[in-house]
């Protein structure tokens, strides 16, 4: 890979939209959810494991907890307990991007050599063992967003070859042996997001002509012929990320100007007309990622205000109204690469030490609703949890004394713990836990416990 699609990749891989129909309350931290040592580009679900890749090379339970894991630039976890698998393919070098299907695992990225075999590129693992399947787009080069269609996978970057045909920015392959499809849309531009939605395929990037017609950074190709449709928003620079619901195409990017309205990086756009919607909430930087979940659109770059409001990373703004929902994690990082919603957590991968008011680096996650008997408590203002890790006495201070904690396993099963109130908070007596980890659930806020 050329040095400078290198770095315009480091700054973005996402492959597709998902569209969730559910809505959302209170959102704390998952702290049960592992982080990586390195950034991450990408995330998807499938089946219940979910998939992150990038450039790490290990997962952990935090920074400074024992028990961290080798795995090269990719990772699966239980979508259920937050716990890693024994999946580990160790590409050689880092994954730009992810596609899923129920048993097969797609990975693109500048590997060599990935699920115990040579794969230049692009590779598909098989989800149950981790090992590269016999399926081999062969010498592919420069691919960096993947999305899976109704019977093949498109593929974006700066492509020259996949699948044993040349192919100019973007291409698919089948899903049987990895051969280019007759599927050629042609651009001599770079493509960062793929989104399908029923017969068409929505593509980003920044390039002037594709599908045989001039589009600027934006456009709407047919499934089946690869030509460009009439739709033609056009946007005056980059566009990172794409995701669909219903008539709505939304993107975000480094553009000011989409869908002939002025619209800073992020923008609605009829998927009919190629006009821009109404809905207009500006960020004041790149935005590299969306997501769509019920009422909210999530999305994640470099920013520092979304939607009217101070909003560093991410943000999660009304789909009606475009205005900053209260939702404020307040991230401490660089970027934010990836934004996956499922049905009952926001999932999150970007270069980040913080989310949230918790340690988290790099990956986090975050409850769409708070878990049963956690949601009649009171709010907790200035919560000390100490010590963590802990052998015998967890000590709890906070200035709403009426706040009583409750202690979880991985699997969510309430465990009985004796707790005592003092004058300043709780204590929890846990000499009865195993050695593990576990979640505490204090006014709302969840943290990771570590017994000892």
């Amino acid at each position: 890979m050329v040095l400078r699609y290198a770095n315009l990749f480091s700054r973005l891989m996402l492959a597709c939209a998902f569209i969730f129909p559910f809505a959302l309350s209170a959102q704390p931290v998952n702290t049960d959810a592992w982080e990586t040592d390195g950034i991450v580009y990408t995330i998807v679900k499938s089946r219940g494991v979910i998939y992150i890749g990038g450039s790490f090379n290990q997962i952990r339970p935090c920074a400074t907890c024992p028990g961290a894991l080798v795995r090269n630039n990719l990772a699966a976890f239980d979508a259920a307990t937050g716990r890693p698998t024994d999946w580990a393919p160790n590409p050689d070098n880092a994954v730009w991007s992810i596609a899923a299907t129920d048993s097969m695992v797609y990975a693109a990225g500048i590997f060599q050599n990935i699920g115990g075999e040579a794969r230049a590129n692009l590779a598909a693992i098989d989800a149950r063992t981790g090992l590269a399947t016999a399926w081999n787009a062969g010498n592919v080069t420069d691919v960096g967003t993947l999305c899976m269609g109704a019977n093949s996978l498109y593929a974006g970057g700066v492509i020259f070859e996949i699948g044993g045909q040349m192919r100019n920015g973007i291409g698919a392959v089948n899903l049987t042996n990895g051969d280019a499809t007759d599927w050629a849309p042609e651009t001599y531009g770079v493509i960062f997001a793929i989104a399908v939605s029923g017969n068409t395929v929505y593509v980003g990037g920044g390039f002037d002509i594709i599908g045989g017609q001039r589009r600027k950074n934006i456009v709407a190709l047919d499934a089946v012929t690869g030509l460009a449709t009439d739709w033609n928003p056009t946007t005056n620079d980059l566009v990172f990320s794409i995701a669909v619901k219903g008539d709505t195409v939304y993107a975000g990017g480094d553009f000011t100007f989409a869908g002939g309205a002025a619209r800073n990086h992020l923008a609605a756009i009829n998927a009919q007309t190629g006009n821009a919607t109404s809905w207009n909430p500006g960020t004041d930087s790149t935005v590299n990622a969306i997501a769509i979940s019920g009422k909210n659109v999530y999305a994640g770059g470099t920013f520092n205000t979304a939607g009217g409001q101070n909003r560093r990373l991410i943000a999660a703004i009304d789909a009606e109204t475009g205005l900053a929902t209260d939702w404020n994690q307040n991230a401490i990082g660089k970027s934010i690469n990836a934004v996956f919603a499922a049905s009952d957590t926001i999932y999150i991968g970007g270069k980040f030490t913080n989310l949230g008011a918790v340690s988290r680096n790099n990956y986090a996650a975050f409850f769409t609703s708070i878990p049963d008997g956690v949601h009649e408590y009171r709010a907790a203002h200035n919560l000390n949890i100490y010590p963590n890790p802990v052998h015998n006495e967890l000590y709890i201070s906070t200035i709403n004394s009426n706040v009583q904690p409750l202690i979880t396993d991985m699997l969510g099963k309430h465990l009985s713990c004796p707790v005592s109130k003092t004058e300043s908070g709780w204590t929890v007596e846990v000499s009865s836990l195993l050695p593990g980890i576990y979640t505490i659930y204090v006014g709302g806020e969840i943290h990771k416990l570590i017994k000892q």
